[in-house]
């Protein structure tokens, strides 16, 4: 939902700049000022400053105060240039009848219209009206009260609906006969394959992060094999408590941290100009040291305490899937049973890892990398943070480029997006050219 600032931002910074100058003007008339104008399109000067006002408020939610500097003037060419464009737009609609609408095509856009409307009817019922006990026609009425008091009209909401509807259908005309051919596709895919290879040349690891990711490969280097993971996690009782301790650690070593800084600013006076109250201030301090340290030992040992039994609570578990392995049970099955890892649980290859992987614990790549054949499980249970893995050591990965003829029609490989947004930008530019679009920014600076 698009927030609304209560006070202009842009309307404060341009008064400051300019001296104040609109309070010796009529308000009302200076802000109908047109400033962006073609055939009987126009925008006003009031226009352009609710959205630079807009660009304004996204720059800073975004950035803050941190982006360096920055000035009215930088929003109001944003905000120009953006309307300047949108009138040209709206221009060329009306100019090749696009505007015009089949009887199919009116009826697509009502159902559009009344959508946008319920979208904004929604947002505002999620926000504002989570855990009321207002029901059925009562909670439509207050809605509906709401959404008219920040501002919507249902004329304004299919004003907006239509215009991005008319301009969906003049970007259709203009994109629709834009294609790429298997040549230029394959052009692409190569230098896909190229940045590929380097990227896994110098990080390897690169390579695994992305698969195991789910990003789309194109390349796979040499010395990765899959491997599963049949990860059966502590009990939900066992991890709360694991949990609450580290809680507890954490805000101690906080303490400790804190305590310790303390103390080195006592111990950078010298001993002659410690007074009896600082001499006792840090004495204290380091009584509190000494004891939330034996705290934070005593927590240790309770943590370690707790990991033991929450693997021990686990260990029957493990026997009965390392008895059904020895039984001949597939591996599938047994980690759609016990497995807790859904990123092995539904995927029917594994991970991909290779030696010295960084995208896995060490103990756990260093295990998968010691089996030495497909089929072989490890033998040995692998502890982890929250349980025990069986790993699996199910194929390797070949080595080499993907086929093109499975990703051919993927964007990244054909580009086609890129291309129909150059081809509308270059029609626009070319249509400017054609139609001027009148700008006069005086009346902004005044």
């Amino acid at each position: 939902m698009k927030k609304v600032l209560t006070l202009s931002l842009l309307m404060l910074l341009t008064l400051t700049l300019c001296g104040c100058a609109l309070v010796e003007k009529d308000v009302q008339v200076d802000m109908a000022t047109v400033v962006i104008s073609i055939g009987d399109i126009a925008y006003t000067k009031a226009n352009v400053m609710n959205v630079a006002d807009s660009i304004a408020y996204e720059f800073y939610s975004y950035y803050g105060n941190y982006y360096g500097e920055v000035t009215a003037k930088m929003f109001y060419d944003t905000a120009v240039e953006e309307l300047r464009r949108e009138a040209l737009e709206e221009y060329m609609i009306q100019l090749l009848g696009i505007d015009q609408l089949t009887e199919e095509e009116q009826l697509e856009l009502d159902k559009q219209i009344a959508d946008d409307k319920q979208q904004e009817l929604d947002l505002i019922k999620l926000y504002y009206f989570s855990g009321s006990e207002l029901e059925g026609e009562e909670m439509d009425a207050a809605v509906y009260d709401l959404y008219t008091a920040m501002g919507y009209t249902d004329e304004a909401v299919a004003k907006a609906s239509t215009r991005t509807y008319l301009k969906s259908k003049l970007n259709a005309m203009i994109t629709d006969p834009v294609t790429v051919s298997e040549e230029e596709a394959r052009l692409n895919f190569d230098e896909l394959v190229a940045s590929a290879q380097a990227d896994y040349a110098s990080n390897l690891s690169s390579f695994g992060l992305s698969y195991n990711a789910g990003s789309q490969i194109y390349y796979v280097p040499a010395g990765y094999r899959y491997i599963k993971n049949l990860l059966v996690q502590f009990t939900e009782q066992d991890k709360a408590v694991i949990s609450d301790l580290q809680t507890q650690i954490t805000q101690k070593e906080t303490l400790i941290q804190s305590l310790g800084n303390s103390i080195a600013e006592y111990d950078a006076f010298e001993d002659s100009e410690m007074d009896a109250d600082m001499t006792a201030a840090l004495a204290a301090l380091h009584v509190d040291l000494t004891g939330a340290q034996a705290e934070r030992d005593a927590l240790n040992d309770a943590l370690s305490s707790a990991q033991e039994s929450a693997y021990a609570a686990i260990a029957d578990t493990i026997t009965v899937i390392r008895e059904r392995i020895a039984d001949g049970d597939d591996l599938d099955t047994l980690m759609a049973e016990f497995g807790k890892d859904l990123n092995t649980v539904n995927n029917s290859t594994g991970y991909a890892i290779c030696n010295d992987f960084t995208g896995k614990n060490s103990v756990m790549v260093e295990m998968a990398m010691a089996l030495t054949a497909p089929g072989e499980i490890t033998q040995a249970d692998i502890r982890v943070s929250d349980g025990i893995q069986i790993l699996a050591y199910t194929g390797d990965i070949q080595e080499g480029a993907v086929d093109f003829d499975t990703v051919k029609d993927l964007d990244d490989v054909t580009q086609l997006t890129q291309k129909k947004s150059e081809a509308y930008t270059a029609q626009l530019e070319t249509w400017s050219q054609e139609h001027i679009v009148k700008v006069d920014t005086r009346p902004l600076k005044d």
